[in-house]
C-alpha cells in the first residue's frame, strides 16, 4: 500500500517513523475505507469499512466534490456557494480554505489546482505556502487533472478539445483535437471518451503522442485498473463490461446501471443506479456481488491501495 501522507500543508514534512500519525498528532486506519457522497442524508460526506461496518457521516454540510490528499479530504460546499474546504479523513478539523467558487478540485504536494467559477471557470492554482489564487489560462477548463508536473483539462472553451498545461502556466499543449467528454491517466496513457466517434474510448501515449481506437462501445464512466477497463457500457443501458486496455477480452461483468466505479484491493465498488444508487462491490471476474449499505452512494473514492 501506498504510503504517502500529508502532514501539513506545505510541501516540506517531517520524516515520521510511525506512518498513521498526523502531523495534529491524531492516529488513523487510513486503508480499507471508501468515501462517498449520501444522497439520502442531504449529500454529506459519509465512509464506510470495506468490512462493511463503521458507516459514519463526517461532514457537518452537503458536499458538491471531494478529493483525497495524504490525511486531507479537499471538498466543495454544495449549499456554501461552491467554496472550499478540507478536513482531515475521519472529518475532524474541518475549516474554509477560501471564498472561491470553484469545482474540479485536484490536488498535489505544491498546491491545489481548480475551475474558478467566479472566473468563467478559468484554471486556478493555490500554493500551499502562499495561499494565493493564480490564475493559469483563459479558458473554461474541465476534469482538471495533474499529473507528472502538468496539469491536463478539457477546454470548454476550445470545442472540448484536450489540452495540458505547465504548473506556472507558461506552456499549454493541444493534445487530442476531437471533442473529449472524459478521461483518466494511467501508467502514461490518457484514456479519453471521444465524442467525434460515439463517445467510444481512445488511448494517448503521452511521451510518443501516439492515439489508438480502443473499443466501438459508448462510455464516458469508466476506470483503469493494470491491464483491464472497467466501465458503464452506453450502449448497452449502462451495463458493467470490462475489457481489456487493447480493446479484447470484451464481455459484461453485470447487468447493474453503474456510476462511479471504484477499485479497492481485489474489489471493484460501485453506485448501483438499478438498487437505489447503493454502494456495490463485485469481483473482477463477475462472479461475486455484494451490496455494501442501504444508502445512495455518489462519487466513490479511497486512499490508494496498489
Amino acid at each position: 500500500m501506498k504510503t504517502n501522507y500529508l502532514f501539513t500543508d506545505s510541501p516540506s514534512y517531517p520524516d515520521i517513523k510511525n506512518k498513521n500519525l498526523s502531523f495534529s498528532g491524531k492516529s488513523f486506519d487510513k486503508a480499507g475505507w471508501i468515501y462517498f457522497i449520501n444522497g439520502d442524508e442531504g449529500g454529506l460526506l459519509s465512509r464506510i469499512r470495506d468490512d462493511k461496518q463503521g458507516q459514519q457521516i463526517i461532514s457537518s454540510h452537503s458536499v458538491q466534490e471531494f478529493k483525497l490528499y495524504k490525511d486531507w479530504i479537499y471538498y466543495t460546499g454544495f449549499h456554501k456557494k461552491f467554496c472550499m474546504f478540507k478536513m482531515l479523513l475521519d472529518g475532524s478539523e474541518s475549516r474554509k480554505l477560501n471564498d472561491i467558487s470553484c469545482r474540479y478540485l485536484n490536488v498535489s504536494a505544491k498546491g491545489i489546482f481548480f475551475s474558478n467559477l467566479q472566473d468563467n471557470g478559468k484554471l486556478y492554482f493555490i500554493d500551499f505556502a502562499r495561499n494565493q489564487p493564480q490564475r493559469l489560462n483563459n479558458e473554461e477548463s474541465w476534469m482538471v487533472t495533474y499529473y507528472e508536473g502538468w496539469i491536463y483539462y478539457i477546454s470548454k472553451t476550445d470545442s472540448l478539445h484536450l489540452k495540458r498545461i505547465s504548473e506556472d502556466g507558461s506552456k499549454i499543449e493541444l493534445l487530442i483535437s476531437d471533442d473529449c467528454i472524459s478521461f483518466r491517466i494511467h501508467d502514461g496513457i490518457l484514456y479519453y471518451s471521444n465524442h467525434n466517434h460515439n463517445n467510444s474510448l481512445f488511448s494517448y501515449v503521452i511521451k510518443t503522442h501516439e492515439t489508438n481506437w480502443i473499443h466501438s462501445d459508448s462510455c464516458w464512466n469508466y476506470l483503469i485498473h493494470q491491464n483491464h477497463i472497467f466501465y458503464m457500457n452506453a450502449t448497452d443501458n449502462c451495463k458493467l463490461y470490462s475489457m481489456k486496455t487493447d480493446g479484447t477480452d470484451h464481455k459484461l461483468l453485470d447487468n447493474s446501471v453503474v456510476w462511479y466505479p471504484l477499485q479497492m484491493n481485489q474489489w471493484l465498488y460501485f453506485s448501483n443506479w438499478s438498487e437505489g444508487k447503493r454502494l456495490y462491490r463485485i469481483t473482477f471476474d463477475g462472479k461475486t456481488k455484494e451490496a455494501m449499505n442501504q444508502q445512495a452512494s455518489l462519487r466513490l473514492a479511497s486512499i490508494s491501495s496498489e
